[in-house]
């Protein structure tokens, strides 16, 4: 099956159609775009009307134009020419139809050749033979513009645009005139937008052919009124931009018409120019009847003979007549003096006399006399200064950078008055003077000014923002753009090389403390907290001495080391570190001089930190300041957390555990809570170091309880504040570490003393025992087990005083006490040890009749102590003689009085069978059997299933009330 056929020739048109739509709508956002980039373009849309109004006049008549402004609209008329439909569609397109130059048509049969004579060598043609072309062989336009894209200023004034005039349609056999009305919306930044406005603005072809909307025009006179009208919407913007231009009008207007003189025009006539002499651009024409011309009149002889001298004389007239037209504009402040100075071609040679006659008495002229236009008014020639962009030739591309360097310039030198005015083409028409040799020797260079003469400047003038402030009359804002511009300019346009070298010589960055200084003097302030800076300011560290300021923004700020977190943390933990050292070593020479009975050794050289911690005072003050630092928390979700804010978070809680530590005591007043972004982790762990150490050191001051509570002003659990600190302590330093924190020195006995040994004490003496008793897993009653330890005390003939000055206290962790301990210095106390002592003991008193008689309440005491502090079952591992004999002991001792009259009435009434079950019940269940004893003595005929109520006993809790009805009822079954 066939497909259907393609019409490509139709597709293709309407794809390059749909294309060129875009490019144009293109163009015009990005022209407007540009344009509202340019500060200077708001004065241009006069000069691009006028010069359209001026294309459209009529051959041999002038064109007239009117201009209206109010606070809503501009309205620009004129009496020029009516539109021809390319006209119309360049004012949609902003395109353009205004002639280009071309070849003469009396050429078109001349042969031309576009080389130098040097391109013919080595071929036959003989290069006279060929006519070179040269600018007067082509046909100047009339025109200068018709709808180009300057026309595009002048939405500057409004992008709402309406164009009202007369078409004159003159083709197709037809020639008419009808009125027409064009609008044109250029705003919007949307290009399919602006596609779509385009194309309404095509509508106007449509009403071209409907003559209601634009009717034939039958008596129409071209150029008598004022038909054309362009008419913009304003806005706010739109009026200061109207007035901006029609400003510039007023000023320029009489210049322009002045002195529009054509650099090919001679500056000498006869009545007739003398070809020749047109070359010291001079923008003043001498003419004289009186001048003796050579033959070929292409100037005026000087040099030798009677017409010389009269030539010399006239010339010597035109230079007084020029310093009088000079004196006179001058006088009456005529601005635009530059368009008077002459200015030699490079390399031309210049006659003598006529340099000594004519052209150096009008440049000294100039040189004195006030024709610059300054900053402040006009000044003289010699005294101004000017931008020195270090180019020979100044471009139109040249005007950012000239007006940057003037813009620096300007803040420096605004004092001085004597800065050139802010124009480009001003300052261009009067730089080439610094380079003319016929200039130059009647200059001062140092007028001529290069960034780096201003950096120098600056670098001489001003030590700081305070002193360029007062210096320059400026601002704080002004120096910032000073310096910004300053920056700005260095970086754009100067090689890697050339800016390193300079920014390494002048001191022109300013740090945190408003100081100007070097480069390799500063580093980059990669946001380092200010609660920091001052901080170490404390200790004579001035940080922001080496900082760059962040109010002065440096392009380049990459030359610069980047000064961190990490960076201070280093500092502070080497001055804390290098401190710590010098003070130890202080110490040690201190003690080998005491011990050596003579002077004191002379201390180390302390090496120069950035801190100045001279004491351990300091240290330790700067260690609470640190602590006091807190970290702020972004809230997270777990799956964002990164073993860097685990590792943080666990460092915190240290951190905090010593906060909540110091909090307990008065210590914690020297801490000053701070929130921070970063924390200097090292500094930190080195600054609770010492805290912990000062902990210690408060510690080792005291000798008891309450004079360590009333040290650090701890008003309760004493007890529970050590506990916490050997937590923490045990955290930081391993017992083993050569920089012990935690020992038996710290630690309380049960007396509330600390303990203290003498160097020369008995190695014996020194022991120290931690109390294991109560934590054995045999003992089920505490109170028991320390009543089993008084027993153990009186066997071994010492006190419970004094056996406690050698025993860890029991509120504190015996787990810590145990690694606090020198392994040689510690010895353990358990229940196996004094329970086989008392034991042994024990029995062995218990076997003599008059002990057991003289002491059975102590036995039976020690008896009962036997059955209820510890697990049944270890009994016989604590007391293995006391079990294997405690039944002859207690029986021996209940066969005396009282006990032996109940055991036998209980053999008198036959009881034996009733008391063995009663040794049978278990000992939870006694206080019920004591209720139900107490009831039976009520009853004369006590049940016989006592068995069933001992049962019913062991799984139920009954008060004195049910078993009572218990009773009745187990009678009546």
């Amino acid at each position: 099956m066939e497909e259907d056929p393609i019409n490509f020739c139709q597709l293709i048109e309407e794809r390059k159609q749909s294309t060129r739509n875009r490019k144009i709508a293109a163009q015009i956002m990005d022209s407007i775009e540009q344009l509202e980039s340019e500060p200077a373009a708001v004065k241009r849309w006069v000069w691009e009307l006028i010069q359209n109004a001026q294309d459209s006049v009529y051959e041999g008549t002038n064109v007239r134009i009117k201009i209206e402004l109010d606070s809503q609209h501009l309205r620009f008329y004129h009496t020029g020419r009516p539109f021809f439909l390319i006209d119309l569609l360049n004012l949609i397109e902003q395109g353009s139809n205004k002639q280009r130059p071309q070849y003469n048509l009396n050429m078109q049969n001349t042969q031309i050749n576009l080389k130098s004579p040097q391109d013919n060598a080595g071929t036959n043609q003989n290069p006279e033979e060929k006519q070179i072309i040269s600018l007067k062989d082509f046909m100047v336009p009339q025109t200068t513009g018709r709808f180009g894209t300057g026309f595009l200023t002048t939405y500057l004034l409004s992008k709402c645009l309406e164009v009202q005039g007369i078409f004159h349609f003159n083709e197709e056999g037809q020639n008419n005139f009808r009125n027409f009305k064009l609008n044109l919306n250029r705003d919007t930044y949307d290009l399919d937008k602006m596609i779509e406005l385009n194309r309404q603005s095509f509508d106007l072809f449509k009403d071209l052919n409907d003559h209601t909307k634009s009717p034939i025009l039958k008596e129409y006179k071209p150029g008598q009124d004022f038909d054309t009208c362009f008419t913009y919407e304003l806005k706010e913007e739109g009026v200061k931009n109207a007035q901006e231009g029609l400003k510039s009008l007023a000023l320029a207007a009489p210049y322009v018409l002045s002195f529009n003189k054509s650099s090919e025009i001679p500056n000498f006539f006869v009545d007739y120019p003398l070809i020749g002499s047109e070359n010291l651009n001079f923008s003043v024409v001498f003419n004289s009847h009186l001048f003796y011309p050579n033959e070929k009149r292409s100037g005026i002889s000087l040099e030798r003979g009677p017409k010389a001298m009269v030539n010399r004389e006239l010339m010597q007239e035109c230079q007084k007549l020029f310093d009088q037209f000079l004196n006179f504009v001058i006088k009456n402040k005529y601005t635009g003096l530059n368009c008077l100075r002459l200015q030699l071609n490079k390399n031309q040679v210049i006659c003598d006399f006529l340099k000594n006659i004519l052209i150096d008495p009008i440049i000294k002229q100039f040189v004195a006399q006030p024709i610059i236009e300054s900053q402040k008014g006009f000044i003289k020639l010699k005294d101004a200064l000017f931008p020195n962009i270090e180019k020979e030739s100044i471009e139109i591309d040249d005007k950012d950078k000239m007006m940057q360097l003037w813009e620096i310039l300007s803040k420096i030198y605004s004092q001085k008055g004597y800065l050139i005015k802010q124009d480009f083409d001003y300052i261009k028409s009067w730089i080439y003077i610094f380079e003319d040799p016929v200039w130059k020797i009647h200059l001062d260079q140092k007028n001529y000014i290069k960034i780096n003469e201003a950096i120098a400047y600056i670098d001489k003038s001003a030590k700081s923002v305070k002193e360029l402030k007062k210096q320059y009359r400026l601002t704080y804002t002004d120096v910032q753009d000073l310096m910004k511009k300053l920056y700005e300019y260095i970086s754009k346009h100067y090689t890697s090389f050339q800016l390193k070298t300079l920014i390494q010589s002048y001191s022109i960055f300013v740090n945190q403390n408003g100081k100007l200084c070097k480069c390799d003097a500063l580093h980059q302030d990669d946001d380092i907290e200010e609660i920091y800076k001052d901080l170490v300011e404390r200790y004579g560290y001035n940080l922001r001495k080496k900082l760059l300021s962040k109010d002065f923004t440096v392009p380049f700020e990459n030359d610069f080391k980047k000064y961190n977190i990490d960076t201070l943390n280093s500092e502070i933990t080497e001055s804390i570190k290098s401190t710590l050292s010098y003070l130890k070593e202080c110490k040690q020479n201190n003690k080998k001089s005491l011990v050596n009975k003579s002077k004191y050794s002379v201390a180390p050289v302390k090496k120069q930190t950035k801190l100045n911690l001279s004491s351990l005072n300091s240290i330790e003050e700067l260690s609470f300041r640190i602590l006091g630092l807190q970290r702020t928390y972004v809230q997270e979700y777990d799956i964002l957390f990164t073993d860097k804010i685990l590792k943080q978070q666990k460092e915190d809680e240290v951190r905090d555990q010593i906060i909540d530590l110091l909090s307990k005591t008065s210590l914690h007043a020297n801490i000053e809570m701070q929130i921070v972004q970063n924390i200097p982790q090292s500094a930190r762990d080195i600054s609770m170091d010492v805290i912990c150490f000062k902990i210690r050191s408060e510690i080792l001051s005291c000798t008891n309880k309450l004079e360590i509570m009333n040290k650090l002003s701890i008003k309760d659990d004493i007890y529970g504040f050590l506990n916490l600190f050997y937590g923490i302590a045990e955290q930081r330093f391993k017992p083993s570490s050569a920089q012990k924190l935690i020992d038996q020195k710290i630690l309380l006995n049960q007396n509330d003393k600390f303990f203290r040994f003498a160097k020369n004490q008995e190695q014996s003496e020194k022991i120290i025992t931690i109390n294991m008793l109560e934590e054995d897993e045999k003992v089920t009653d505490k109170e028991g087990i320390k009543d089993i330890l008084l027993i153990y005390l009186l066997f071994k003939n010492t006190t419970l005083d004094i056996f406690n000055e050698k025993i860890v206290h029991s509120s504190l962790s015996s787990e810590k006490a145990e690694k606090m301990i020198d392994s040689n210095l510690k010895e353990y106390l358990k229940c196996k040890d004094i329970c086989q002592v008392v034991d042994q003991i024990l029995v062995n008193k218990c076997r003599e009749k008059d002990y057991r008689t003289t002491n059975k309440e102590f036995i039976m005491n020690f008896d009962r102590l036997y059955s209820s502090t510890f697990i049944e079952q270890h009994n016989e591992q604590l007391f293995p003689q006391y079990t294997k004999e405690r039944k002859e002991i207690i029986v021996g001792l209940i066969q005396q009085g009282e006990k032996l009259d109940i055991i036998f009435k209980i053999y008198e009434s036959k009881q034996q069978n009733f008391l063995d079950q009663l040794v049978k019940i278990s000992q939870h269940n006694y206080a019920q059997l004591l209720e139900i004893i107490k009831i039976f003595i009520d009853y004369h005929n006590p049940p016989e299933n006592l068995k069933d109520l001992i049962q019913y006993l062991k799984e139920k809790e009954i008060n004195r009330v049910k078993i009572t009805d218990v009773m009745k009822f187990l009678q009546n079954k």
